[in-house]
C-alpha cells in the first residue's frame, strides 16, 4: 500500500484538511495515492501517525482516543476511526413558559476583515512515466487503378505479294491427334445364334480403384479406456496481489451458554479412609465405610458406599483414583492399592481398595480415594 507523508506539522495540517473553509485558500494541495493505497501524515523524527485518509474514504486520527474529554461530541472507533454518530441527545423536555423579551442590544462595530492566508508550497513534479510501446504497423493501401489504354498508331501501307517459292521437301509426320469423341451406341442388332464357347482369355490388367463409398453410419461407442498416467504437475502461478482488507463487520450477538459436549451432570469429591469426607468437591454426595476402616489387616473386607443427593437420569460412569495408601502394621509399609468399583446404580456406587498383585480376593483394605460420577 503506497502512503504520501507530510513531515512538517503534521496536526496542524489534518486538522486544516478538516476545516469547512480549507477549500477557500488560494492553492489547493492535492493528494492522489494509488488504488488501494491512503494519504498518511506521520510525526517528524518518531514517525507516528497522526492522521490518515483511505482511498475508500475512512478517516483515522490514531492520537484521538487518547486524548482529554471535552464538552463537544465527536464519534470514533477504538483506533481512531471516525464514524457517524448514534443519536447522543437525551429526549425532548417539556416547552418551558415563554420569558419577558430583553431589550435591544446595540449594534456591535463590524469585525476587522482577516488576512488572507499564506499559500501553501507547490508539490514536487512526480517522475515521467515509462515510455509507452510502439504502435502495430499500419495496413498496406489499396493498388492505384489502371491507366487508360493509349490510342492505336495508324497502320502502315500494305506492301506488294512477293513471288511463289519453290515447293519444299514434305515435313515429318507430325504426332497423332487426340482421340476423337465416342460416337453414339447405334441400335442393337439382332440376337444371332449363340456360338461355341471360345477358350478363356488371359487375364486383364486390374482396374483403377474405385471411387471411395459413402461413410458408413458411426459405430456404437467402444467400452471405456483404462485412465492414462497423471501427467506432471505445472509450475506454480505467481502469486496475486494481496487485495484491500475490508472493513470490521459489527460484533455479532452472544451466545446462549453451552453445555459440556455429551455431558449432562457431574458429581465428584474425595473420601477418606474412613469412609468420611475428605473434599466435598461438587457437594450433593455422603460416604460411608463397612468392614476394617481403620487399620490395614490381612483377611479385611472394607467396602465403601457413596451415595448420590439426587439421583441420575441414568446410571453414571464411575472413575476412581487412590490417594495415598494407608501403613501395613506388619511392616510399618505403605502398599499401593487399586481402586475397584463393586456396584454402581443412579443412586449410589460402592468401590473397594485391593492389592495390585492379587486384587480383592476377599481381602481389600482402607485407603482414601476420589471419585468423579457423570452421565
Amino acid at each position: 500500500m503506497t502512503n504520501f507523508l507530510q513531515r512538517r506539522k503534521p496536526l496542524p495540517f489534518a486538522l486544516l484538511l478538516l476545516l469547512p473553509g480549507a477549500s477557500a485558500i488560494a492553492q489547493d494541495i492535492e493528494l492522489s495515492p494509488a488504488a488501494g493505497g491512503a494519504v498518511s501524515i506521520r510525526e517528524d523524527g518518531t514517525g507516528t501517525e497522526r492522521f490518515r485518509v483511505e482511498s475508500d474514504g475512512r478517516v483515522y486520527v490514531p492520537g484521538l482516543p487518547a486524548t482529554a474529554t471535552g464538552t463537544e461530541g465527536v464519534c470514533h472507533a477504538a483506533d481512531g476511526q471516525l464514524i457517524r454518530c448514534a443519536s447522543i441527545a437525551g429526549p425532548t423536555g417539556p416547552t418551558g413558559a415563554t420569558g419577558p423579551a430583553g431589550p435591544t442590544g446595540p449594534i456591535g462595530p463590524a469585525g476587522a476583515t482577516g488576512a488572507t492566508g499564506v499559500a501553501g508550497p507547490i508539490g514536487a513534479t512526480g517522475p515521467a512515466g515509462a515510455t509507452g510501446a510502439a504502435g502495430a504497423a499500419g495496413t498496406t493501401g489499396a493498388t492505384g487503378a489502371t491507366g487508360a489504354t493509349g490510342a492505336a498508331g495508324v497502320a502502315g501501307a500494305t506492301g506488294p505479294a512477293g513471288a511463289i517459292g519453290p515447293t519444299g521437301p514434305q515435313g515429318a509426320a507430325g504426332p497423332a491427334g487426340a482421340t476423337g469423341a465416342q460416337g453414339a451406341t447405334g441400335p442393337a442388332g439382332v440376337a444371332g445364334p449363340t456360338g461355341a464357347q471360345g477358350p478363356a482369355g488371359a487375364i486383364g490388367p486390374t482396374g483403377a480403384q474405385g471411387p471411395a463409398g459413402a461413410i458408413g453410419p458411426t459405430g456404437a461407442i467402444g467400452p471405456t479406456g483404462a485412465q492414462g498416467p497423471v501427467g506432471t504437475a505445472g509450475p506454480a502461478g505467481a502469486t496475486g496481489a494481496t487485495g484491500a482488507t475490508g472493513a470490521t463487520g459489527a460484533t455479532g450477538a452472544t451466545g446462549a451458554t453451552g453445555v459440556a459436549n455429551g455431558v449432562s451432570r457431574i458429581v465428584h469429591g474425595c473420601v477418606a479412609s474412613d469412609g468420611s469426607t475428605l473434599s466435598a468437591g461438587s457437594g450433593g454426595w455422603t460416604s460411608s465405610c463397612a468392614g476394617n476402616c481403620s487399620s490395614v489387616v490381612t483377611g479385611s473386607n472394607t467396602t465403601y458406599t457413596v451415595n448420590f443427593g439426587t439421583a441420575f437420569a441414568t446410571t453414571p460412569t464411575i472413575s476412581l483414583t487412590s490417594l495415598n495408601p494407608e501403613i501395613y502394621i506388619p511392616d510399618g509399609g505403605r502398599y499401593p492399592n487399586v481402586p475397584v468399583v463393586i456396584s454402581r446404580a443412579v443412586g449410589n456406587f460402592t468401590a473397594q481398595m485391593g492389592s495390585p498383585s492379587a486384587p480383592l480376593l476377599n481381602n481389600s483394605y482402607p485407603n482414601a480415594f476420589c471419585f468423579m460420577a457423570l452421565n
